[in-house]
C-alpha cells in the first residue's frame, strides 16, 4: 500500500515510501534489491538500515513506510545513512496525507 497509496521521497543513497496507517505506532519495512549484490551483501545493508532506523531521535507515529537502499547505500559511511534517512523520514511525514 505504501507503493501505490503514499508518498515517495529520495536522495542518492535511500528511496523511502510513506503512508499514513491510522494506528499509534510506526512500522517500517526494508526491501534490498537483488542488483545491489548477492544474499549476504543485501543482509548487510539490510542490517545497517535497520541499526540506522534505531539510531534516530524522533519517527514519525502512524506511519507505514517502505525504505528502498541504492546501490550508493552499500558503501555508504554508517553516518550519511542515518542522515540520510532522517532527512527523508522528515519530508515524507510533512507529505503524507
Amino acid at each position: 500500500m505504501a507503493y501505490r497509496e503514499g508518498r515517495r521521497a529520495s536522495n542518492p543513497l535511500i528511496t523511502v515510501h510513506a503512508r499514513r496507517n491510522g494506528l499509534a505506532q510506526f512500522r517500517v519495512g526494508i526491501t534490498v534489491p537483488g542488483r545491489i549484490g548477492g544474499a549476504v551483501v543485501r543482509n548487510h545493508v539490510k542490517r545497517r538500515v535497520r541499526e540506522a532506523f534505531r539510531s534516530l531521535r524522533v519517527v514519525p507515529v502512524g506511519v507505514d513506510v517502505v525504505v528502498v537502499p541504492k546501490d550508493a547505500a552499500r558503501y555508504a559511511p554508517f553516518p550519511a545513512l542515518v542522515g540520510s534517512l532522517q532527512e527523508l523520514l522528515g519530508r515524507v511525514a510533512e507529505e503524507t496525507p
